[in-house]
């Protein structure tokens, strides 16, 4: 096939897969659009139809749902991944290998180089932008490429608007399709040399004119694993720039619209980039999920109609409140135009005439505001406001293990989404790993650990230590605790049933010990057995002494007695022959 007739074949399959996608996406939009107008305005242009600055909050006439969702967002990040401590871990999957010395500094120095790589970035900035549209869209994508120039990593929270994506059978993300509006600049810059001369002529009278771009991201079906290209990666990666342009009615796109170049040639779809992946690039945040749907869900689709409910009751109250304190008139007819009602007016009545009255209006509406009040709990527990501002709180007079219970109680509620998050994390987290070790900047690994041999991420925030002391230690503790009796009623031999140096390293791992300060087992049995081979040692000359001092006592003893107990032995031996 023609280069050319293959790039049309991809570019026509991109765009019929863009429009499937959008076709099936479309289901899911007028529910996010909901949620923007009620919850969240960030979100409001999901379509992103609109153009960008317009006000989208006249909908919204109580903020619980928005301050709740802040609050749910910043929980999450700030118990979930702060910059200012370590909050993962690495180890390999091969525990086995944990215990290795060499291997456990190469991983702590891997840690470490991660850490600044993600503090140098704006890492932080996109993770939190990513959580608030897991917990608003129920849609999070996240982004992570090389920055050529700096050295270092970009990471990208995907806006839900620009997001089009499927899965297979394993309900594994497999397809991604990101729809963006550049500036012919932006164009320009990213792709440089491939970017069509028309394109860069029309730059030249306007660089901030707008374009579709789409960036597909595909599981490849001619995937050759004996070729070792750019090109031939289990994932493709296609950037395509399209005939469209912004449609959001900017003054920009409008005045692009239909605009040809100086041959009076519009620009047609064409491949800017091609190249691909190792693994899907877009790790994808759905919190709550149906097993049927593509797309996620999300804490402010569960909150939507008691947002509704309480805007539509915000709406009511304020005109209510508006009746009660300026209430509306009664007056002769004959006033029309000259009686003042507004505030500090001054009416002057003659004698016989009837002075204006107001009707009064109810000032008190108490079944309005308990059912105001009563949604307002029901928004602030959909997000788990309680839990979130409790969660660092001091426990008063509660012991560590009251404490734990009940932190471990409010985190089963977020199990599902927490644990979903760590996942894409994880895959993120692995993302950033190869770029920087392609690019060796990466510690070099100890001769030990072989290609095949893999790390494991594991998480260290506070969300994540509430779920391990819950469900690592928590058995442990309960068994100890119980224990008790039984020794007491049978003695210290049912202990002989468990492990001490295995329950002792999941105490450990599950509070979060640090691993370097814990010894390998290998190292620790070796130092047993040779504690117990001296004390055997030791034992054995001591019994030596005591025979060698026993057997002078009795010499002497003989020598006292002029060979008395030498005779006697001798008796005593032949009458047993």
């Amino acid at each position: 096939m023609a280069e050319n007739e293959r790039e049309t074949k991809i570019i026509s399959n991109v765009i019929k897969t863009q429009a499937w996608l959008a076709t099936r996406r479309s289901r899911y939009e007028d529910t996010w659009e909901e949620i923007g107008r009620e919850i969240s305005p960030l979100r409001a242009d999901i379509r992103q139809t609109e153009p960008q600055g317009e006000r989208r909050w006249d909908d919204i006439y109580d903020s619980t749902a928005q301050t709740s969702l802040d609050i749910h967002v910043n929980g999450i990040f700030g118990n979930f991944a702060t910059p200012d401590k370590p909050w993962f871990k690495l180890g390999m999957k091969n525990s086995e290998l944990n215990d290795i010395r060499d291997v456990r500094v190469y991983l702590q120095e891997v840690e470490e180089s991660m850490f600044a790589v993600l503090s140098d970035s704006n890492f932080y900035d996109e993770l939190l932008l990513m959580i608030q549209d897991g917990a608003t869209i129920g849609t999070a994508p996240f982004y992570i490429e090389e920055d050529f120039e700096s050295g270092g990593i970009v990471a990208m929270a995907i806006h839900p608007g620009e997001s089009y994506l499927s899965h297979n059978d394993k309900n594994i993300v497999d397809v991604f399709h990101r729809k963006i509006t550049f500036t012919l600049k932006q164009i320009i810059s990213k792709f440089g040399d491939s970017v069509p001369a028309d394109i860069i002529e029309d730059a030249e009278q306007n660089p901030f004119a707008e374009r579709i771009v789409i960036h597909a991201v595909y599981k490849r079906e001619d995937y050759d694993p004996f070729k070792f290209d750019s090109i031939n990666k289990p994932f493709a990666s296609l950037w395509i720039l399209t005939g469209q342009v912004n449609n959001t009615g900017t003054q920009d796109s409008k005045t692009f619209q239909g605009q040809s170049n100086k041959k009076g040639v519009k620009s047609e779809d064409v491949i800017l980039k091609e190249s691909g992946f190792d693994t899907m690039p877009y790790m994808v945040w759905r919190p709550y999920r149906d097993t049927r749907e593509e797309y996620g869900r999300s804490p402010s689709m569960r909150a939507l109609p008691d947002a509704m409910a309480l805007n539509i009751i915000g709406k009511t109250l304020l005109g209510v409140a508006e009746r009660a304190a300026e209430p509306p008139a009664i007056t002769d007819p004959s006033q029309e135009g000259v009686a003042d009602f507004g505030a500090r007016g001054i009416n002057f009545i003659a004698n016989g005439e009837t002075p204006p009255s107001f009707l009064e209006m109810a000032r008190e509406y108490p079944v309005s505001r308990d059912r105001e009040a009563a949604k307002q709990q029901a928004v602030r527990e959909t997000y788990s406001v309680d839990f979130f501002i409790a969660l660092n709180a001091s426990q008063g007079q509660q012991t560590a293990t009251e404490a734990t219970l009940k932190e471990g109680e409010k985190v089963v509620i977020l199990m599902s989404s927490i644990t979903r998050l760590q996942g894409v994390t994880s895959a993120a987290l692995g993302r950033v790993f190869q770029i920087e070790n392609d690019a060796g900047r990466m510690p070099v690994p100890p001769e030990i650990l072989q290609e095949g041999d893999n790390v494991k991420i594991s998480f260290l925030g506070p969300l994540a230590q509430v779920q391990s002391r819950l469900f690592q230690t928590r058995g442990i503790n309960e068994t100890i605790f119980d224990l008790g009796g039984v020794v007491q009623l049978f003695g210290a031999e049912p202990l002989r049933n468990f492990d001490s140096d295995i329950v002792v390293r999941e105490i450990a791992e599950g509070n979060i010990f640090p691993a370097k300060g814990i010894r390998p087992l290998k190292e620790v049995q070796e130092e047993r057995a040779q504690d117990a081979a001296i004390a055997a040692e030791q034992e054995q000359a001591d019994k030596l002494a005591l025979q060698a001092e026993t057997a002078g006592k009795l010499a002497k003893a003989d020598k006292d007695s002029d060979g008395a107990i030498t005779e006697a032995m001798a008796a005593a031996a032949g009458e047993g022959g």
